[in-house]
């Protein structure tokens, strides 16, 4: 499928750029017959990528962070390290 690009800058010094890919895809009706790939209509498709971070942290900490128990758990038996809150 043929692909078109275009690029949008928000500052002057370009440090946010979106860029955009469209796609142009053949338009299907639902429960219609398909149509041959040379009389099809087309549709224009536009995706735009989302980038997350995750990010883990351990801490030295005697106890857990939203409970009172130990943050001992090395030793520990599974599931033996925990209390109401955990």
């Amino acid at each position: 499928m043929p692909s078109v690009q275009s690029a949008r800058c928000s500052s002057a010094n370009a440090r946010q750029c979106y860029i955009r890919t469209s796609i142009i895809a053949p338009q299907r009706s639902c429960g219609g017959p398909e149509k041959n790939q040379n009389n099809h209509e087309r549709q224009l498709v536009e995706y735009e990528a989302v980038i997350g971070l995750e990010t883990h942290v351990q801490l030295r900490t005697r106890s857990k962070m939203f409970g009172t128990s130990s943050a001992e758990y090395q030793h520990a038996e599974p599931n033996t390290v925990v209390d109401a809150v955990s």
